[in-house]
């Protein structure tokens, strides 16, 4: 959406596609394709024990040195792959304070 909606300000992607980010090499071009496209500020956010956190590291990385991009892969979020991947509605207490942050900078 970051990448075709003019209207944005800023976005925060939680773990976009991390499921099957190492299944689909398709689905991640078609992402890191997608990021390259976005000129808004980003912030890339997900758990260390996510299913996989090659979709916040690589899609950063396809942006690498724009002033507007963020990217923070935090402590593991329970025990599992599923409870990593859940950080985004069940962690608001640590996710919280960066995103405030990242949104009344690009707000």
């Amino acid at each position: 959406a970051a990448s075709k909606e003019p209207r944005f300000r800023c976005a925060v992607e939680f773990a976009g596609a991390a499921m099957n980010w190492d299944r689909n090499a398709d689905l991640a071009a078609f992402l890191v394709a997608a990021a390259r496209r976005v000129t808004i500020p980003i912030f890339y956010i997900q758990a260390e024990n996510d299913f996989s956190i090659r979709p916040t590291r690589e899609l950063a990385a396809a942006v690498a040195g724009r002033p507007n991009v963020e990217a923070k892969i935090y402590p593991p979020f329970g025990l599992t792959a599923w409870e990593g991947h859940l950080l985004a509605g069940r962690g608001p207490q640590i996710w919280g304070p960066d995103v405030r942050r990242f949104l009344e900078r690009w707000l």
